[in-house]
C-alpha cells in the first residue's frame, strides 16, 4: 500500500517544477508519491519487490524494472514505470534485499501524469543518479537528476530536469553515457537525423558541443529516419555512437570530447556494419568496440576496424536472432569475452521454459552453448474471461520478463525485470500486475543461492460461503472465498465425492488479502447441481505465487 507525502517544504516548489517540467503542465498538478512500506516475496536465486506493483493493461508491457545501475557494493537501483501516474525507483543491496535508507520500504515514487518510460539509469561519482525520461506519447527524451537516495536534485538542470531537445529513437531504449568530467552526452534524433547532444555536469546544454551545440552521426537520406540506438565513452572521453541509418543498418561512429569526427577511428568516419535496426553497444577497458545486433556480434578494434583476431572476420553469428526474436542484451565478460543475453517475449511460458538465455562469446570470437539459467518465477496467465480454460495446464507459469542486465562486483549477473499476473476478458482487453522482479545469477551463470533467501510457505485460506446447489446451475458458477498472503496464479477445481469434475478455473490474485472467486461449472456440473439436491464437494486448490512458492490444499464443503 501506498500514501501520498507531502515534500518538506524547502523543497516542494523545487520538486513541483521539475514534475510540471518532465509532463509539460503547469506545476500546481503535481506532487511526490511515496510509499510507506516495501515488501518482497524471496527465494533462492530470486525476489520479488511486492511494494513495486502497478496496475496496467492486458499485457502489462510497462511494467516491472525496465532500467537498472550497479552499486559498488553488490546491489543496485531500479526503475520502471507507474502507468498513467509517474516513475517507480527502488534500491536492493547485495542480497536482493530492499534497502531501507533508500526512501521509505527501500520505494520511491515520483508522480508524473502519464508515467514516462524509464530508458537508463546512470550513477555519478559521487552516488547520484541520471534517470533517461521518455514521454510515451511524443516520444521527447528527458534526463532527471537524482540524488543518491532517489530525491529530484534540484542542483541539476532547471529544477532537477534537463531537456536536449530529442527524440527517442527505439521504443524503451537508454542513449546516455557519462563522461569522465561528469559531463553527460545523450543521443536521439533531431529532425530525422541521428544526433548527440553534451550537458555539463550541470545539466546545461553545451553550445561548443559539434557544430551547432548538436553533433549529427547519421544523416537523414530519402524517405527513411536516422537515429541514435546507444551511446558510450571510453576512459580518455571518446564519445562512440552506436546508430541506424536510413537503410536500417547499424553505423557506428567516434567523436572527440568536444563532439568533432575523431579521426582515429575508422579514419574519421562512420563503420557500416550488416545488421541491424536495433542493436547493443559496448566500449571496453582497451578501447576496442563490440556490437550486438539482431544476429551478428561484431568486435571493432580501437582504431575502428574489424577485429581479424575474432572469429577471423570480427563478425561472429548469435544463433537464436532475427528481426522477430526479443531485443538481446550485452554485458562484458571475464578475460575479454562477451555474454549476449536473449529474454524470453511476453506471451504465456510454462515454469520450465527458460526466460533467458545467455551465450558467452570467447575472446577469439568463439560462441559456447546456450545456458539457460532456470529463474524459477511464478506469475502469468489467469483463465480468460469468465472460462474455465487452464492455459498452459494451470499454475506452473512463468511470467517474469528481464528488460536489462547488470553486472555484479563478483562476476556474476542480475537479470533485471518484472513478473507478471495477466487475465484477458476478451481479445485486446483485460487486466494485469506487474512487479519488479530480479534474479541473481553466478558468474557460472546458474541461480546464486545467497540471492533471495529460503523460501517462506504462502499461506492460503480456502471456504465456500453457504449457496444453493440450484443457484450454482443457474448461475453457472460456485462462490468461493480465498485469503492468501502473496499475489500470483490460483487453480480452483470442484470436484463431487465421486471425484468428477464439476468446474475449475485459474485465478489471477492481483494482491494479498481476500478475494471471491466465481468458479465456472461444466456441463455436467450444471445437469448434478440444478437436480437441486444437497450436493458434497471438495474445493481443491493450488498456488504458485509471483515468486514460485507453490502450496496446495482442498477444502470439503456441501452445496445445499
Amino acid at each position: 500500500m501506498s500514501r501520498p507525502l507531502r515534500a518538506p517544504s524547502a523543497a516542494r516548489p523545487a520538486l513541483l517544477s521539475l514534475l510540471a517540467l518532465l509532463a509539460g503542465s503547469p506545476a500546481g498538478a503535481y506532487a511526490a508519491d511515496d510509499t510507506s512500506a516495501l515488501s518482497a516475496l524471496t527465494a533462492p536465486g530470486r525476489t520479488v519487490l511486492t511494494g513495486t506493483a502497478v496496475a496496467a493493461g492486458p499485457n502489462a508491457e510497462t511494467g516491472g524494472a525496465t532500467a537498472a545501475v550497479a552499486l559498488p557494493d553488490g546491489g543496485a537501483v531500479l526503475a520502471g514505470t507507474d502507468p498513467g501516474r509517474g516513475l517507480l525507483l527502488a534500491r536492493i543491496g547485495l542480497a536482493g534485499a530492499p534497502d531501507p535508507t533508500f526512501g521509505p520500504g527501500g520505494v520511491r515514487r515520483l508522480a508524473v501524469p502519464g508515467g514516462p518510460l524509464v530508458g537508463q539509469l546512470l550513477r555519478r561519482e559521487d552516488g547520484r543518479l541520471l534517470a533517461l525520461a521518455i514521454d510515451p506519447a511524443a516520444g521527447s527524451l528527458r534526463l532527471l537528476g537524482l540524488t543518491a537516495d532517489g530525491r529530484p536534485d534540484p542542483a541539476f538542470g532547471t529544477d532537477g530536469v534537463a531537456a536536449p531537445g530529442l527524440r527517442v529513437d527505439c521504443g524503451g531504449c537508454g542513449a546516455a553515457t557519462l563522461l569522465p568530467d561528469g559531463s553527460t552526452v545523450v543521443g536521439g534524433v533531431a529532425g530525422g537525423v541521428g544526433a548527440v547532444v553534451r550537458l555539463d555536469p550541470d545539466g546545461r546544454p553545451d553550445p561548443g558541443f559539434g557544430a551547432t551545440g548538436r553533433a549529427a552521426v547519421a544523416e537523414a537520406a530519402g524517405g527513411g529516419e536516422a537515429g541514435v540506438v546507444a551511446v558510450a565513452a571510453t576512459a580518455t572521453g571518446r564519445i562512440v555512437v552506436l546508430a541506424r541509418g536510413t537503410d536500417g543498418r547499424l553505423l557506428v561512429r567516434a567523436l572527440t570530447a568536444a563532439g568533432l569526427p575523431d579521426p582515429g577511428f575508422a579514419d574519421g568516419s562512420a563503420r557500416r556494419l550488416d545488421d541491424g535496426p536495433d542493436g547493443s553497444l559496448l566500449v571496453r577497458d582497451d578501447g576496442s568496440v563490440d556490437v550486438l545486433g539482431a544476429a551478428t556480434l561484431t568486435r571493432l578494434t580501437p582504431d575502428g576496424r574489424p577485429d581479424p583476431a575474432f572469429g577471423g572476420t570480427g563478425t561472429v553469428p548469435i544463433p537464436g536472432g532475427g528481426a522477430l526474436a526479443p531485443r538481446p542484451r550485452m554485458l562484458a565478460g571475464a578475460a575479454g569475452t562477451t555474454l549476449v543475453a536473449r529474454p524470453a517475449p511476453l506471451e504465456p511460458r510454462l515454469a520450465t521454459d527458460p526466460g533467458l538465455t545467455v551465450r558467452r562469446v570467447g575472446r577469439d570470437g568463439t560462441v559456447d552453448p546456450v545456458a539457460a539459467p532456470p529463474l524459477g518465477f511464478g506469475g502469468g496467465y489467469a483463465s480468460p474471461g469468465r472460462s474455465g480454460r487452464l492455459l498452459l495446464g494451470g499454475v506452473a507459469q512463468d511470467g517474469f520478463v528481464a528488460s536489462t542486465l547488470v553486472r555484479r562486483p563478483d562476476g556474476g549477473v542480475l537479470a533485471v525485470g518484472g513478473t507478471r499476473v495477466i487475465r484477458f476478458v476478451t481479445r485486446g482487453r483485460g487486466a494485469s500486475r506487474a512487479w519488479f522482479a530480479v534474479a541473481g545469477l553466478t558468474p557460472a551463470l546458474q541461480p546464486d543461492p545467497a540471492f533471495g533467501s529460503p523460501p517462506r510457505p504462502t499461506a492460503v485460506r480456502v471456504r465456500v460461503p453457504a449457496q444453493r446447489a440450484t443457484a450454482g446451475a443457474s448461475a453457472r458458477r460456485v462462490r468461493v472465498r480465498v485469503r492468501t498472503t502473496a499475489p500470483g496464479l490460483l487453480l480452483l477445481r470442484v470436484r463431487d465425492r465421486a471425484g468428477r469434475v464439476l468446474g475449475q478455473t485459474v485465478a489471477p490474485l492481483y494482491r494479498a488479502g481476500t478475494v471471491t472467486v466465481r468458479v465456472p461449472v461444466g456441463a455436467q456440473g450444471r445437469r448434478l447441481l440444478a437436480r437441486g439436491r444437497r450436493t458434497p464437494i471438495v474445493v481443491g486448490h493450488e498456488l504458485r505465487d509471483v515468486v514460485g512458492t507453490t502450496g496446495a490444499g482442498s477444502t470439503p464443503a456441501t452445496l445445499r
